[in-house]
């Protein structure tokens, strides 16, 4: 077996096992060092300790000599110096037995030596000191005949030799010692050594284990492009998952939000129109994650498209923050949106996206500013022939980003005041689309250095310049309940869910349209046949037979009568590809879930070749109601009555709640009038209701009595209509 085979077989587990062992050996080379390290350096302690003892036995017998001698010097002399130096002298051995008791302390037998020691010391001091008084009291003679007989000599031999008893036994501990000393050097010389010699060791086979991986690192790459193919199809497998749930999810969902839509045109009090505004704000924030969700999938998956169209930027940024520049001024803030004179109004690149943006970034400000302003500004960043870069800015006077927090905004799910005590509700998505989207947009997404209070968000995109772009209608768009297409048509609606089902109905029949309801495929075949509508809604998704099916079923009996008639798809999957896949299989348009009435409206507008009608009459049309009330005569004159009794009583009471400026009062009163005029007309009586609740919930009370002069205008109209239709 070759050694390449030989470093083959070998795992990187047993690699790994390997280095552990090896560096598990260095690890205990070094600490067996340290050990012997730190030996070495206690009996270099110890000997040092040694020699501090045999000095100290050395001044002591040095100064006890001295002591002598200065005290037969003022015997003979009796000069005065003799006596300080004999007294300095006494105290100092005092203070040096001490100092030797304390170096002494861990030595039993020598502590034993130094108390038959101090003893004798002390009372040849006391005789040396008596000897002394003695000459100045009566003279030398006296003094010298007590220091000859008064066994002074013998004092001082005893304790010389006590003193040299002790000056052995630490010159025996200095030989141990120093011999240990040695032992201790050799030993971790040793260790060193063989520390050394493992740590080279290792350093060389870790060197020649990765030379031999740098070689096989060709084989490794073919890997790694394998797993990331892997990795790419689960990405599209968990879009796949996604889309398919999004639809699971958003189908209910739009049956929720048309409902609680129908449940506002009805007569509510107070406590019931609060509970439909809240389920109503849930719904959409749990439809705008689910969007968020299903935009996230696309960029990860590489199916988000960015399209090029003309549009007008000045009308753009208009249009897309108007509701988010209401939400500012309303919470106090000042907000302004600001375009560059050099930058070109008329561009080509995908408005949707770029207004997808902005309101996140604007929606953001919004949220998290309390007091100050929020600014939006466009300026030119670069230009080279017709392609331009604009530079976008969202700045505001808000609670600002962490420090810690900035370089993960970016990220998926992730919050700049993630935890339980936050302030704002969000899922965390918004920053990391924004940032994909405008890096598709050929610019990038970033936060800008923090100065002061509030956050400012930057991003710059790429748009070709438009000489000219068709203007828009500025109109104001029509209210739902007030569209009518130029002709009514006889719709056929597939859809399995009840609640969207009733929704898609009752807009349609708003709109003057007879509808047939089906809730299946084979169905909706079935009422194509005997029927033949002039329009057809087909849920994408139903039981027994799809959408898709249903479709292909149609256009086969089409070809054999010639005629061609309009299917519109409805589904709840809005992934890319999706609408093209119903278009390729026979549709004709295609309108995502949750359904939006002017969506709906514009989509029959544009394939059944019906424009929107002119005005609608402010005339009630009675055959309709009859229509819709199965032409039950009776019940259209006792609701007639009931019409005419109402709205007197609410019309008093509005006024009232006008006059006390009630402004709960005078949303809910509008309401139930604005629900009331509903069944007969939307024209002008209608939109005054309308305008009244909406101006009452902007606590615009002065907007709502101007309003209300409107209503007042238009009720004996309608009240004269509806007398005819009752009488």
């Amino acid at each position: 077996m070759t050694r390449a085979s030989v470093l083959r077989a070998v795992t990187s587990r047993q690699l790994f096992a390997g280095y552990v062992a090896a560096s598990a050996l260095v690890l205990g080379a070094g600490g067996l060092a340290y050990v012997e390290s730190q030996r070495l350096a206690e009996a270099t302690e110890w000997r040092a300790h040694t020699l501090h003892v045999m000095a100290a036995l050395d001044d002591i017998r040095a100064q006890l000599r001295a002591a002598e001698t200065d005290q037969r010097g003022f015997v003979i002399t009796g000069h005065v110096h003799y006596l300080t130096r004999y007294t300095a002298a006494a105290a100092d051995l005092t203070a040096r037995l001490d100092a030797l008791n304390v170096l002494t302390r861990d030595n039993q037998g020598q502590q034993a030596r130094l108390r038959e020691l101090r003893p004798i010391v002390n009372e040849r001091l006391t005789r040396l000191r008596n000897g002394a008084q003695l000459r100045v009291e009566r003279g030398m003679d006296a003094a010298a005949q007590v220091i000859a007989t008064g066994g002074g000599q013998q004092l001082m031999d005893d304790a010389v030799r006590r003193l040299e008893d002790m000056e052995r036994e630490e010159r025996r501990l200095l030989v141990a010692r120093e011999e240990a000393q040695r032992v201790v050097t050799q030993r971790s010389m040793r260790a060193l050594l063989g520390s050394s010699i493992v740590g080279f060791a290792l350093l060389g086979g870790l060197f020649y284990v990765l030379v031999w991986q740098t070689r096989e690192r060709r084989e490794a790459e073919a890997r790694l492009r394998g797993a990331t193919t892997t990795a790419e199809e689960a990405t599209r497998a968990k879009s796949e998952f996604l889309a398919n749930m999004s639809h699971e999810i958003r189908t209910p969902l739009s049956g929720i939000l048309g409902m609680l839509e129908l449940a506002r045109a009805t007569s509510l009090n107070v406590q019931q129109a609060r509970y439909i505004s809240i389920a109503d704000a849930s719904a959409r924030s749990l439809l705008t994650l689910i969007n968020d969700v299903l935009d996230l999938s696309k960029v990860e998956a590489g199916r988000m498209e960015i399209s090029d169209a003309p549009f007008d930027l000045s009308v753009c940024l208009q249009t897309g923050l108007a509701s988010l520049a209401l939400t500012a001024r309303r919470k106090g803030l000042s907000y302004s949106c600001v375009i560059d004179d050099d930058v070109p109004r008329t561009l080509t690149g995908d408005a949707g996206r770029l207004q997808q943006i902005l309101i996140n970034l604007v929606g953001n400000a919004v949220k998290f500013t309390d007091r100050g302003s929020v600014t939006v500004r466009v300026s030119s960043a670069a230009r080279r022939g017709e392609r331009v870069t604009l530079l976008f800015s969202v700045a505001d006077t808000g609670i600002g980003i962490p420090a810690n927090r900035r370089a993960a905004v970016f990220e998926p799910f992730t919050q700049a005041d993630n935890g339980s005590d936050r302030r704002q509700p969000g899922t965390g998505l918004g920053l990391a689309i924004a940032s994909r989207l405008a890096q598709m947009m050929g610019g990038r997404l970033e936060l800008a250095p923090a100065a002061g209070t509030g956050t400012t968000f930057r991003f710059t995109a790429v748009f070709a310049v438009q000489e000219t772009v068709e203007a828009p209608d500025g109109g104001a768009p029509a209210a739902v309940g007030n569209l009518r297409h130029a002709r009514p048509l006889h719709i056929l609606l597939a859809e399995d869910t009840e609640s969207i089902r009733i929704f898609v109905e009752e807009l349609l029949r708003s709109w003057g349209h007879r509808v047939t309801c089906v809730t299946t495929g084979f169905d909706a075949v079935e009422a194509y046949v005997a029927e033949r509508p002039d329009l057809v809604l087909m849920d994408v998704h139903m039981p027994e037979c799809d959408g898709m099916r249903a479709t292909s079923m149609l256009r086969s009996r089409e070809r054999d009568t010639g005629m061609r008639v309009p299917i519109i798809a409805l589904t709840a999957r809005a992934m890319l590809g999706d609408k093209e896949a119903c278009l390729e299989g026979g549709m004709d348009g295609y309108l995502p879930k949750p359904i939006n009435g002017t969506a709906l409206f514009e989509a029959i507008a544009g394939v059944a070749g019906t424009a929107p009608a002119a005005a609608t009459p402010p005339a009630i049309d009675g055959n309709r109601i009859l229509e819709s009330l199965g032409g039950d005569t009776a019940l259209l004159h006792r609701i007639s009555k009931i019409f005419l009794t109402e709205s007197e009583r609410l019309e008093r009471d509005l006024i009232d709640a006008i006059e006390r400026a009630d402004r709960d009062a005078v949303e809910l009163l509008a309401h139930s009038l604005k629900s009331s005029l509903g069944h007969w007309t939307m024209g002008a009586a209608y939109e005054a209701a309308r305008d009244i609740e909406a101006a009452a919930r902007r606590r615009q009370l002065d907007e709502a009595a101007s309003s209300w002069r409107r209503l007042q205008a238009e009720l004996p109209g309608v009240r004269d209509q509806v007398s005819r239709l009752a009488a």
